[in-house]
Formats: structure tokens, C-alpha cells, sequence
């Protein structure tokens, strides 16, 4: 289960592009315009929605890991059942 978060972990990260995560300031600080100001905010709109997707994609992706941990469960005591009898 720890070899999966870390894979979702790595998926979040690729989707999320590495140059946002390790990019340098600038040297300059410079007062932002209103348009930029306006893309900026976009950006952080369009990231913020992106980390839900991916969040409801990853609780789904448990969901379903779970649901087959199950299935996987049942069938290995059918296995074990039939080996009985066997």
C-alpha cells in the first residue's frame, strides 16, 4: 500500500510539472500589473482545480484498490476451499 501512495504521489507531482515546485525567484520585484495580477490567479484557480481532480481521482483509486482487496480476499478462501476438497 506504501509502494501505491508513493506512485500516486509521484503521478500528483509530474501532473503538477516540476518547474512550479523547484522554480527560482526573480531577481527583479516588481510590481505586478492587473493583468498579471489576473493570470496569476487564474494559474492558481486552474492548479487549485487540478489538485481537486487528481484528489478525487486518487480517493476514487483507493476505493477501488479497496474493492479489490476484497474480491481478492474471497477469491483466495474460495481457492483455499476447493484445495480442501480436492
Amino acid at each position: 500500500m506504501k509502494k501505491q501512495k508513493m506512485i500516486l504521489v509521484a503521478i500528483l507531482l509530474t501532473w503538477l510539472g516540476s518547474d512550479a515546485l523547484f522554480a527560482e525567484p526573480a531577481e527583479e520585484v516588481q510590481k505586478p500589473s492587473v493583468n498579471e495580477k489576473m493570470l496569476k490567479e487564474m494559474a492558481h484557480d486552474e492548479q487549485s482545480r487540478r489538485i481537486s481532480e487528481l484528489a478525487r481521482s486518487i480517493s476514487n483509486l483507493e476505493r477501488r484498490m479497496d474493492r479489490l482487496d476484497g474480491r481478492l480476499e474471497r477469491l483466495d478462501n474460495d481457492l483455499k476451499e476447493l484445495k480442501r476438497k480436492v
